[in-house]
């Protein structure tokens, strides 16, 4: 489970928690992944040299987070929206994923293996329900059309505007909340058919 946004106590770090609750109770074992962890430079599509671990220079944090991701079965991304659109930090560290699986040498795996074929479930924050939408319509552009990543139809956005999450964390509307357990439910049983 990867949370695209660093902020301690912001919405979708609480309802990424919310997740690892939900995983748990599932009998699903969570690994959540924190970008906070992982800091990464600005992407620059500059061509690598090779050697005989991948392309040479990429960042050490780079090869850390996709391994993370890479040793996933799914992925549940909690995704903020900024201006309209999925957030920097979180294009940016998938730009970097899908170039530490990139191989230029004969033989080896091409591009983007490290997210291609993987399950990922979306979640969108954003300040009203149609901005979190718009991020995650790029979201899944990015994993689905350049990543060829395997993402549910399924989808929950949440509004930071709405009070989404109560005073325990727990998603205060009803239906919404049924529909994220759900989620990740389908999200671990694709994964584990896929495995």
């Amino acid at each position: 489970m990867v949370s695209g946004s660093t902020h301690a106590g912001g919405l979708c770090a609480r309802l990424s928690a919310l997740a690892v609750k939900e995983l748990v109770l599932a009998d699903i074992e969570p690994v959540r992944i924190s970008l906070d962890d992982y800091p990464l430079p600005l992407f620059d599509d500059e061509p690598f040299g090779t050697d005989s671990s991948g392309p040479a220079g990429m960042p050490p944090n780079a090869r850390a987070l996709a391994g993370a991701v890479e040793a996933a079965d799914g992925v549940l991304l909690v995704a903020p929206t900024i201006n309209a659109g999925p957030a920097p930090m979180l294009v940016n560290a998938l730009a970097w994923m899908r170039r530490a699986g990139q191989s230029d040498a004969p033989g080896k795996p091409p591009a983007g293996v490290v997210l291609r074929h993987r399950v990922f479930a979306l979640a969108g924050v954003g300040e009203t329900v149609g901005d979190a939408l718009c991020g995650l319509i790029g979201l899944r552009q990015i994993l689905e059309i350049g990543a060829g990543a395997l993402v549910l139809p399924d989808q929950l956005v949440l509004a930071a505007t709405s009070g989404a999450l109560g005073a325990r964390d727990e998603i205060a509307d009803v239906e919404t909340a049924r529909r994220f357990r759900a989620l990740v439910v389908r999200l671990a049983d694709e994964a584990g058919r896929l495995r």
